[in-house]
């Protein structure tokens, strides 16, 4: 999506979206756990200077929603 030109905080916030929607869904400390893995990977997004490493931390959190989003109930 970054490669297409989507920026960069529209992939934030849809990530957020998935995992407050997750939370809504299913609640429970799995949900939870999901959407503070959000906001961490977030504020590491943020504190990072190197491209390569947010790049990193924005993939990883994108693969740990799906990862929460297929644990059962």
């Amino acid at each position: 999506m970054l490669n297409h030109g989507v920026g960069v905080q529209s992939i934030w916030d849809g990530i957020f979206c998935a995992a407050g929607e997750l939370l809504m869904r299913r609640p429970g400390i799995v949900s939870l756990h999901a959407l503070t893995s959000a906001n961490a990977f977030h504020f590491a997004f943020q504190q990072s200077g190197n491209d390569e490493i947010r790049r990193l931390l924005l993939l990883q959190n994108a693969a740990f929603l799906t990862l929460f989003r297929e644990v059962k109930k």
